[in-house]
């Protein structure tokens, strides 16, 4: 069904940009899109269960199967958002996006951007950095993005 169909529709999905969309809501309010073009908005949580992405910001959610064409995903646990796009080689950490050379460059450094290095919180960001640099390495590498 569209999701302006959608009883109780959330304004995320609402404010996306998508086309020949077919959605559900399960009982429990959780989003399962069933197939169509996701071309840009940010995706806050459900299912993914077939379709097309074509930009925009992946936050949460399972992505079972479809086509991902471009966009960020989400990934880390730290203070700021960190997202990657293996298509475009960037990962976004915050408000700085950098390429993969760039962000080991910066963390090679004693440059300070505005958490102090010393911190437990940094070495969250450091940690977030990892992750989204191996997972993106990894589907450079399996061809899955």
């Amino acid at each position: 069904m569209k999701k302006t169909d959608l009883k109780s529709c959330p304004d995320w999905l609402l404010k996306a940009d998508t086309l020949d969309e077919d959605v559900e809501m399960d009982y429990g309010g959780i989003i399962i899109w069933k197939g169509g073009i996701w071309e840009d908005g940010t995706w806050e949580d459900g299912v993914w269960e077939d379709g097309v992405w074509e930009a925009g910001i992946w936050k949460d959610g399972t992505w079972e199967k479809g086509i991902w064409k471009a966009g960020y995903k989400r990934i880390g646990q730290c203070k700021w958002r960190c997202y990657y796009n293996a298509v475009s080689g960037y990962i976004w950490i915050g408000y700085m996006e950098k390429t993969i050379k760039d962000w080991d460059l910066f963390f090679e450094s004693d440059e300070v951007l505005k958490t102090p290095r010393d911190t437990y919180e940094f070495f969250k960001i450091h940690q977030s950095y990892l992750v989204a640099k191996a997972a993106m390495e990894a589907e450079i590498k399996y061809g899955c993005y």
